[in-house]
This record gives structure tokens, sequence and C-alpha cells, in this order.
């Protein structure tokens, strides 16, 4: 027998590492934690839209928006690797991922805190670019997203890059101020990745079977 004839392709080689990548998002913890990250964002931009303009705490957004975001994809790791442990190991077993190196970690959340807090200056110091910044903001995580649905081939993420994009540009067109519009922006993404991944766990669960076989 020829070993070529049983050697897998490029084509299956890519579909199988394709498959496997997509096994971290089967259960919707990761969708649930980025929502709930979103979410918080959402509350921060409420929170300073309704302060009085002459309130110290004005330009609460450009000090928390960093720490959120940073602070946020540390902890989001962290509750994603236990709820894993309690939820998805016990029923369909672990896959052992390459570990990022902990510079690139550390240069990846100075870059997302640079990027943060250059939005936030960049709103300060130019006023006449605040009215984008939602449409901005929005085209940005519809990117994100779309490289989710491109990378791993989840069309959930296709839609919810749709819906990223749409949200940004009505939000800053209806809503003002600058900061009720990126409260709503957030705010609708969070609780869309919120219900994604919560319809992904509820099916999860129903399909894996519990640590002692029988399903739930």
């Amino acid at each position: 027998m020829d070993p070529a004839a049983v050697m897998p392709s490029p084509t299956d080689i890519d579909a199988i590492r394709r498959r496997t990548e997509r096994y971290w998002f089967e259960d919707g913890l990761a969708e649930l934690a980025v929502g709930i990250n979103f979410v918080v964002l959402a509350l921060l931009f409420w929170t300073e839209a309704r302060l009085p303009p002459e309130s110290p705490w004005r330009g609460l957004s450009a000090i928390g928006l960093p720490i959120v975001t940073i602070g946020g994809y540390f902890a989001a790791r962290w509750a994603i690797g236990r709820l894993k442990q309690g939820i998805t190991y016990p029923r369909t077993g672990r896959v052992a991922y390459r570990q990022p190196d902990a510079r690139h970690q550390r240069m990846a959340s100075a870059a997302a805190a640079l990027v943060a807090a250059g939005l936030a200056f960049a709103i300060v110091r130019s006023p006449g670019i605040e009215p984008w910044t939602p449409a901005l903001a929005g085209a940005a995580l519809a990117g994100l997203l779309m490289q989710v649905w491109l990378r791993f081939g989840l069309v959930r993420f296709a839609a919810l890059a749709v819906a990223a994009l749409v949200v940004g540009l009505v939000a800053g067109r209806w809503l003002a101020p600058i900061e009720l519009a990126m409260a709503g922006l957030f705010g609708a993404v969070g609780c869309l990745l919120l219900g994604t991944g919560t319809v992904a766990l509820r099916r999860y669960l129903r399909t894996a079977p519990t640590p002692d076989g029988a399903p739930e």
C-alpha cells in the first residue's frame, strides 16, 4: 500500500486543526466571559454618562477603560479555566493548547492598554472624532469577531460581527452623549455574547455526558 494514499492531506490536517481549536468555544464559556466584560464596560460608560458636567468623576471611562480591559482579560482567563475544569473537562476531556509566551502576553496587554488610552486621549484632544467613536469601536469589535469566524469557522461569530458593526453605527447616530453611545454599543454586544454563550452552553450540557456517563 502506498503510504501517501493513507496520509492525510494538508486540507484534512487543516480541518482537524480547526476542529480541535473550535473545541475551546464548544461550551460557550468564552463568550459568556467576554460578554460579562463588555457589560461591565457598558456600566462604566453609562455611569459616566449619568454624572453631572461639573462632577470630578468626569473622565471616568478614560481611566477605567484600560483597567477593565486588562483586568477583565486576566479575570476571564482565570474564570474560564476554573469553569472548564468543573464543567467541560470531566465531560469531554481536555485539549492541551500551546500556551503563548509570557512575554508576548505582557506585550499584548500593554498594546491593549495603549490602544484604550490612545482612544481616550484622541477623544479628549480631538473633539471632532467623538461622533465617530462608537462606529469605530463597533468596527474594531466586528473585526475581532470576524477573525474568530474566519479562523475557527464558527458562523455565529460572523453574525455577531455584523451586529457589532450595525450597533456601532446606530449608537453613534442616535445616542448622546458619547458615553451613552459607547454604553449602548458594549451593552448590546455584551448581551448578544451572553445570549450565544448561553445557547452554546445549554446545547453542550444537553449533548455531552455527565461524569457518571448519563446524559444531563
